[in-house]
């Protein structure tokens, strides 16, 4: 056996099969931990927790591709919570970053990266992603960051855009017709695919709100924007 200290408790490396815990997704209820442990046998310190399969003991020439193969995760674990680390979704995408359970699910909170792969098993054998959003979040949302080609990230409304800034700065709330409630906005940049420039207020990745448009030919103007499109009712 491995042992040594993690936060001031002896940790002991071990392989559970059928571990049980409480704040994981339910694909993980019944899972396979390999890494270092406390003395209740939970999680502690560095560790890996692959979905169970009751016919199935892994081996550890096996436990880099079940990366590939299936949903798991790796990274550190306080007292049976993964904390910090990579949750791997085949083939879909990677989320690295700090973690909290929350919703039946780990989310980002702190900060984090998501590498998205569209759904290409060859783009996520080969950690090749076709975008990414990275930065500071808060309760999995992207707050204060950056977005990179923003048509592979999914919930993104602005198919025009390869790159988007968030400042992380909130302005003002105003009312959305469509939504038929105040939406809040944000300052940010947007970076689009025939070289103009947005910077200003934004809801998510669209301009909303009061903000400058500069094309690739040199033109100027601030104007005020509502999703995406120049305030017609001023």
């Amino acid at each position: 056996m491995l042992d040594k200290e993690f936060k001031e408790t002896k940790v002991t490396f071990k392989k559970i099969t059928n571990i049980k815990l409480k704040n994981v997704p339910e694909i993980f209820k019944s899972a396979t931990y390999i890494g270092f442990c406390n003395s209740n046998d939970l999680p502690h310190g560095e560790g890996k927790l692959f979905p169970f399969y009751e016919d199935e003991d892994y081996s550890s020439e096996e436990d880099t591709n079940l990366f590939f193969e299936i949903f798991s995760c790796e990274g550190e674990w306080y007292e049976g919570n993964f904390i910090k680390g990579t949750y791997y979704m085949p083939s879909s995408k990677k989320i690295i970053g700090n973690f909290v359970f929350r919703d039946e699910d780990w989310v980002l909170e702190g900060e984090g990266k998501v590498l998205y792969y569209g759904d290409s098993e060859e783009s996520y054998r080969n950690d090749k992603p076709i975008a990414q959003k990275k930065g500071i979040f808060e309760d999995d949302m992207l707050i204060k960051g950056e977005i990179l080609n923003s048509p592979g990230v999914e919930f993104s409304g602005n198919i025009d855009a390869k790159k988007i800034i968030y400042d992380g700065i909130e302005t003002r709330k105003i009312f959305n017709k469509e939504l038929g409630d105040n939406i809040q906005l944000m300052t940010g940049e947007v970076f689009y695919k025939d070289g103009s420039h947005y910077k200003g207020e934004m809801y998510f990745d669209i301009p909303f709100g009061k903000g400058t448009m500069k094309l690739l030919d040199g033109r100027e103007w601030t104007t005020e924007w509502y999703d995406g499109e120049e305030k017609k009712d001023k």
